[in-house]
C-alpha cells in the first residue's frame, strides 16, 4: 500500500498517532498509535483526562483507510522516569468535520459539535 503523494513524490502511509507534551518544559509525557488526525483536544483537570475531536480518525489508523471520525479518550498519567502513565482508553465515533470537542468538569459530559445536525452529548464514566 502507498500513502500520500505530494509534488510528485510518494509517502508510506502515516500512522495515526497524538503525541502529549507539558506546556511547561515542552518534555513529550505521552504518546499513543491508537487515535490520531485530532483538530482540538481538550483537557478535563477534574478527571484528568484528554478529549480529542478526532476527525481524520481513519479506518485503519493509517492514511491509506477510510475516514472514521471518532472522539479519542486519552487518560492523564502521572510522567514517571520511563515514561507516562497516560493511556488511551478509547475511541467513540462520531461524525464528519466534527472536530471540536468541550468538556464540563461538573458534570462529566462531553459536548461535540456535529454540523448539520446539533452537539452530540457523550457522559464519562468516573474512574
Amino acid at each position: 500500500m502507498t500513502g500520500d503523494t505530494v509534488a510528485g513524490v510518494t509517502y508510506g502511509p502515516n500512522h495515526a498517532a497524538s503525541v502529549i507534551m507539558s506546556t511547561r518544559d515542552g518534555r513529550i509525557v505521552g504518546t499513543t498509535g491508537q487515535v490520531g488526525g485530532s483538530d482540538e483536544v481538550w483537557f478535563d483537570p477534574a478527571s484528568r483526562t484528554y478529549y480529542l475531536a478526532a476527525n481524520s480518525m481513519t479506518s485503519n489508523g493509517e492514511s491509506t483507510g477510510y475516514a472514521t471520525p471518532v472522539l479519542g479518550v486519552i487518560a492523564a498519567g502521572r510522567a514517571s522516569s520511563n515514561g507516562s502513565a497516560s493511556r488511551w482508553l478509547g475511541n467513540f465515533p462520531t461524525a464528519a468535520q466534527a472536530h471540536s470537542v468541550a468538556v464540563d468538569s461538573v458534570n462529566g459530559r462531553i459536548f461535540v459539535p456535529i454540523p448539520g445536525y446539533g452537539i452530540a452529548v457523550f457522559a464519562a464514566s468516573r474512574h
